[in-house]
């Protein structure tokens, strides 16, 4: 089981590193399956799924960052974001792979340009669980909740 987790965690994001990042892949692996999980079977479902979040009037008025273009990943294992001010006309981007990507991946992505400093600590891993609060239902944030205290990941 450990090694699908990781392969998964690898076909999701890429090759993971360090202690807190690896145990957020892998809390965020082990939401696949989950009821409120969705795949989004192409970059442009990926990026109307980016849209929806950004118009959403909660977002709007809580975050004031500018939505990230949805670009195409060379890699077809992972998703990535890229932020500064001179990636995109500041807006930065978030790299999908033509195969889509799940709901949660996205989020994951938008907390890193909410959160840019934060890379997987604490300010990230709370600021991903309120898009996963706010964007998906309970079961899906009741057990990102739990994967984070199993495996230790600070939020």
């Amino acid at each position: 089981m450990k090694i699908f987790i990781s392969l998964l965690c690898v076909s999701l994001y890429g090759i993971s590193y360090g202690n807190q990042t690896s145990k957020v892949y892998e809390a965020d692996a082990a939401l696949v399956g989950v009821n409120g999980i969705i795949y989004l079977d192409s970059r442009e479902n990926a990026s109307k799924y980016l849209d929806k979040v950004f118009n959403d009037a909660w977002f709007k008025q809580n975050f004031k960052i500018r939505k990230p273009v949805v670009v195409k990943e060379t890699k077809d294992y992972k998703l990535t974001s890229t932020i500064g001010s001179n990636v995109a006309n500041g807006r930065g981007t978030i790299s999908v792979p033509d195969r889509g990507c799940y709901n949660f991946s996205i989020l994951h992505e938008a907390a890193h340009h909410i959160r840019p400093n934060g890379q997987h600590e604490r300010e990230f891993t709370k600021m991903y669980l309120i898009l996963i609060e706010h964007f998906t239902n309970q079961n899906v944030s009741k057990e990102l909740k739990s994967n984070y205290k199993r495996l230790g990941v600070e939020f």
